[in-house]
Formats: C-alpha cells, sequence, structure tokens
C-alpha cells in the first residue's frame, strides 16, 4: 500500500512538472459527481492537481476509519483499476 501511495505521488509530481497542468480532474477537493470520471481508468493513467489528497484502497477491502472529507479515495482492484470512488 504504501508503495501504491508512493507511485500515485510520484506519478501526480511528474505530470506537474510537464509544460502545464494537464489534469484528469482539476478539482483541488473531493468531488464524487466529478470525479467518478475516473471510474474504469487505472489509477496510473489518472492525474490530479497536487493540493488533492488521495487515498488508494484496495477494492473490497474495508476502508480505513480515519476520514477527511476533502480527501479523494479511489477504490482499486489488484491490478490497480479504478472501481468506485468516494470522499473521506
Amino acid at each position: 500500500m504504501k508503495i501504491r501511495l508512493a507511485l500515485l505521488a510520484a506519478v501526480t509530481a511528474l505530470g506537474a512538472c510537464a509544460s502545464g497542468p494537464s489534469y484528469t480532474v482539476a478539482d483541488r477537493v473531493c468531488n464524487p459527481a466529478r470525479h467518478a470520471r475516473v471510474v474504469g481508468m487505472n489509477w496510473g493513467e489518472v492525474s490530479f492537481p497536487p493540493a488533492l489528497q488521495v487515498r488508494l484502497v484496495d477494492y473490497g477491502r474495508p476502508v480505513p476509519p480515519a476520514t477527511n472529507p476533502a480527501r479523494l479515495t479511489l477504490h482499486t482492484d489488484p491490478k490497480g483499476w479504478i472501481g468506485r470512488v468516494s470522499c473521506g
């Protein structure tokens, strides 16, 4: 899990270094209606603004109780495909 979070942070940081920000969804806080567009994508191919807190949770596993309504939670399968998004 820590490795996946580190990879997500690296991908997000690399995206920020490009010639201009080109985020999959530009919202800086969790917005389920807007972030739903990433469902069906692999988390490695999406980019979010650095200010957005993102958490990866393996699909079907319990979500840790620590919540933050501004944080986007990506529920992924073992291969990294996003099955659903939520805030918390």
